[in-house]
């Protein structure tokens, strides 16, 4: 489903069962499909950010913390 946005769709693998020991709740859609309110960044787990990226980010912080 993600290619149809992206050609090269990011996967990320969420360490579920760990969450739910730690007091995180999700609702079954399907068989195959959880949702969750949130999920602590300590449970996801995915490939490194590009250098690039992470400036990009740190930058587009810093301006919102001078909005507000």
């Amino acid at each position: 489903m993600a290619k149809r946005r992206d050609p090269k769709p990011l996967v990320l693998k969420i360490h579920a069962y760990e969450a739910f020991k730690r007091g995180v709740r999700f609702l079954q859609l399907a068989p195959l499909m959880f949702l969750a309110k949130e999920i602590p960044p300590a449970y996801i787990l995915g490939p490194p950010l590009e250098v690039g990226l992470r400036k990009n980010q740190s930058e587009g912080t810093k301006n919102r913390s001078k909005e507000g």
